[in-house]
């Protein structure tokens, strides 16, 4: 069953973050005042990536404390995870999944809008495509990376050993 929970929750996520992504690229060019057919300022997609990691790291701590949010999947996916509260571990991975997708791709968008509309891309476009990807490609593995980090115990025991071998095989 979670199979196919996953699989679908992973099409309709991609679909999801569309319906948020427009909406939310509209509102911050409105709100910074941006004529139609201009490329915002870079500002914009500044405030934007701020405004996601805020939103991101606000909303994992209400979860936490709220609905016992733990921000991984379950150690067995046969066993179906669901806290006191009622709520479904797997519908709560798929809503914050939804809204990193969607929050940074509306970054993502904002940013590139700007980096498009330069002299420098208009002129060498293979070369701006290149560092553009690699850049995001770059930047979203460090977000990755920092967002991993995970706090150890207080105490020593065979948690943190096993999460030192889960560091050292990835």
């Amino acid at each position: 069953r979670r199979g196919v929970v996953v699989l679908f929750g992973q099409v309709a996520i991609s679909a999801g973050s569309w319906f948020i992504t427009d909406p939310a690229v509209t509102l911050f060019r409105e709100l910074a005042k941006v004529p139609t057919g201009q490329a915002p300022p870079l500002w914009v997609g500044a405030i934007a990536a701020l405004g996601s990691i805020l939103l991101l790291i606000c909303l994992n701590y209400l979860l936490s404390k709220c609905l016992n949010y733990k921000g991984c999947e379950a150690e067995n996916d046969d066993e179906e995870s669901e806290d006191e509260s009622g709520v479904d571990e797997l519908f709560l991975e798929k809503l914050m999944f939804l809204l990193k997708q969607a929050s940074f791709y509306t970054t993502g968008r904002l940013i590139k809008a700007t980096i498009v509309a330069t002299t420098f891309a208009r002129d060498y476009a293979g070369w701006t495509a290149l560092l553009f990807i690699a850049f995001s490609v770059t930047t979203v593995l460090m977000l990755e990376a920092a967002a991993s980090v995970k706090q150890l115990p207080d105490e020593p025991s065979m948690a943190v050993f096993w999460l030192k071998i889960r560091e050292i095989g990835r």
